[in-house]
């Protein structure tokens, strides 16, 4: 039985194959569970409602960006080096967005699946063989008219989206998508890039707000605006970088 399960899952170069003929990408017309064609098929999002998070993951990041680059940054670029720090902080801002909007929009490794009815065995009470009724069903990934389990592909079933995911990791509001085979290195990328500028807004802040070399320069509003960014980028260190 165990030579049998072996002939029959996919080997490596078969999972590369399917990876690289079936995935439609800029062409497709079909939903998947809640995941829907849009921009004329250019991609797929997952219509989660309420649960997509996205707009308000680019909300965190942009708002405090504005405010320090209208109170912190213009004091930063008084200071020797000073045009650096807005530069960087420029830099790390767009990169988070652009791989924020990467993960929330690209395909994040779904495979077909279907139900099949699992089959039990009867059960024998007291001399007497009774058959079980309604059998359980269990899904597996449909490929070239073979079935195969959904371990064989590291693949879930996701239950927000009711789609089945290749190396599935987790459902994620903040990017309204599934973290799958396909924009796993987006999210990443994205909280990375999150917690770069968080840390720099951070540093920045901090400096802005407790130095005695601009104490009579920094205005009471200034000096205000850099300590509550520095508290909020903290939470945000502590939260996305942890």
């Amino acid at each position: 039985p165990l030579l049998a399960i072996l002939e029959g899952c996919p080997s490596t170069r078969q999972r590369r194959a399917y990876r690289s003929v079936w995935r439609p990408m800029g062409s497709f017309t079909t939903a998947y569970g809640k995941h829907k064609p849009a921009c004329g098929g250019a991609c797929l999002l997952a219509d989660v409602g309420s649960m997509n998070l996205m707009p308000v993951s680019a909300g965190l990041i942009i708002g405090p960006c504005v405010l320090w680059f209208t109170f912190v940054a213009p004091r930063l670029v008084l200071l020797p080096g000073g045009l650096v720090a807005p530069l960087v902080v420029a830099v790390s801002m767009c990169l988070s967005l652009m791989a924020l909007f990467l993960a929330w929009t690209t395909e994040p490794g779904i495979v077909p699946y279907v139900p099949i009815e699992e089959k039990q065995d009867d059960t024998t009470v007291d001399g007497e063989t009774t058959l079980k009724r309604n059998p359980r069903k269990k899904f597996v990934i449909a490929l070239n008219g073979q079935h195969y389990p959904l371990p064989y592909f590291r693949a879930k079933i996701c239950r927000e989206t009711e789609a089945c995911v290749e190396r599935f990791d987790h459902f994620c509001p903040w990017v309204g998508n599934v973290v799958g085979l396909r924009n796993h290195k987006y999210f990443v990328a994205f909280t990375i890039g999150a917690s770069v500028v968080a840390l720099e807004v951070f540093v920045s802040s901090i400096y802005i707000g407790t130095s005695g070399q601009l104490s009579e320069e920094l205005k009471a509003h200034e000096r205000a605006v850099a300590l509550i960014l520095a508290s909020y980028t903290a939470v945000i260190i502590l939260a996305v970088g942890g």
